[in-house]
């Protein structure tokens, strides 16, 4: 299990944690431990000022879910607007988070991410919510509606919706 303030605070200090067996331990401690080259105290120290209890972190978060929901529920209402009575396209609900795993049909997620960058969208790359962005079936794009604001989300939505659709129907034929 892993876990991060990285999202919710101030950039580059957040605290992380990672939960494993004991043998996963060692073995994580083996190849991590050259990759670090320390952590960033000061910000550590800001986001202990900062966050100072639990129910401060309930404060925060609730604040960041009144600020990104309508965003989680402008994309997720055009997605099953457009794709809702098929199961060609299907998708996550997250309940927290940052981002929303969209599965498309096999072969189609990097031409979807092309078309988007041809018509001015930027999308993290296809096959980003696997490990070394190694999505064999090439079906999975990972959603962050969290940056723009929601009058921007709402045009890059149209744009991806449309560049799905065409990019199904294409695969299809």
């Amino acid at each position: 299990m892993f876990s991060s303030t990285s999202k919710c605070t101030f950039a580059g200090g957040g605290v992380s944690v990672l939960i494993a067996s004991p043998k996963n331990m060692l073995s994580i401690k083996e190849k991590m431990g050259w990759k670090t080259i320390g952590f960033n105290k000061v910000w550590q120290y800001a986001h202990a000022l900062f966050l100072g209890s639990a129910n401060n972190v309930r404060a925060i978060m609730k604040e960041q879910a009144i600020r990104i929901r309508p965003k989680f529920d402008l994309v997720l209402s055009a997605l099953k607007e457009s794709f809702g009575d098929s199961d060609l396209v299907t998708w996550n609900e997250p309940k927290g988070g940052y981002f929303i795993c969209l599965k498309c049909p096999n072969g189609t997620a990097k031409k979807i991410w092309a078309a988007c960058k041809k018509a001015g969208l930027t999308i993290t790359p296809a096959g980003a919510s696997h490990p070394l962005h190694m999505d064999d079936s090439d079906s999975y794009l990972r959603i962050a509606p969290t940056y723009p604001s929601l009058d921007e989300l709402g045009k890059a939505t149209e744009i991806l919706m449309t560049v799905i659709r065409m990019t199904v129907i294409e695969s299809l034929l």
